[in-house]
């Protein structure tokens, strides 16, 4: 995996989210941004460590090359047409800024804007997923497990291994701190100090610098 790549992660732990894939930007400092949440209300693009996008899972990249040789049928919303654009997979550091200024991006749509969409709109420009063509009733599972997410999030700590609650990171001399009231309760709070982390003030995740190098593991 590297800095661009479109990950892809079927979490095998918990009681509520075992077996669902999670699609993702790998930012290649160890963190990845992602759409999470299935709602209006609380879905939005977040950057998180990649343990907490893997989840116990064991994340992979996607094959853009199977992309272009086989391109999905539905692309914002609409089918492909007879001359629409080859879709390919834009250079990586173009995929990781798309995806740092795609951070905060709000919604969710099980049919129309998932996690995959999202991902893959940052890594072609085109926003399309095949799980929601390959299973018709997908957007309706998606929907009811998103439910049962949302009412019970936070009651899962097998989710992130390891009771894992953040990390600290440095960039520029600066210290940036990335913590999770539970393991695996997202989002995470980004702070950031100057005083060698003596003290940290709260930092919209927007302004958090790329690339982090982690120092630190929190753990309980």
């Amino acid at each position: 995996m590297a800095a661009g790549d479109h990950l892809v992660v079927t979490r095998p732990d918990g009681w509520i989210a075992a077996g669902r894939r999670h699609h993702g930007i790998d930012l290649g400092d160890g963190t990845v941004a992602h759409l999470t949440g299935f709602t209006s209300r609380s879905a939005f693009a977040m950057r998180t460590n990649l343990r907490v996008f893997a989840q116990s899972g064991r994340p992979q990249a996607v094959d853009y090359d199977w992309v272009t040789r086989n391109p999905p049928h539905f692309v914002a919303g609409r089918k492909r047409r007879r001359g629409d654009p080859e879709i390919r997979a834009l250079p990586a550091s173009e995929v990781v800024e798309r995806a740092l200024f795609g951070l905060d991006m709000a919604g969710y749509n099980a049919a129309g804007r998932n996690c995959e969409h999202w991902a893959s709109l940052m890594k072609t420009g085109a926003s399309f997923s095949y799980e929601v063509e390959e299973r018709a009733y997908q957007p309706l599972v998606e929907f009811v497990t998103g439910l049962v997410w949302e009412l019970l999030r936070g009651a899962n700590p097998r989710d992130t291994p390891g009771g894992y609650l953040g990390s600290v990171y440095t960039h520029g001399g600066v210290r940036y701190q990335e913590r999770y009231a539970a393991p695996g309760q997202i989002p995470p709070v980004w702070s950031r100090s100057t005083d060698g982390g003596a003290s940290w003030s709260p930092v919209p995740q927007r302004e958090v610098p790329h690339p982090l190098t982690e120092t630190q593991v929190l753990g309980r």
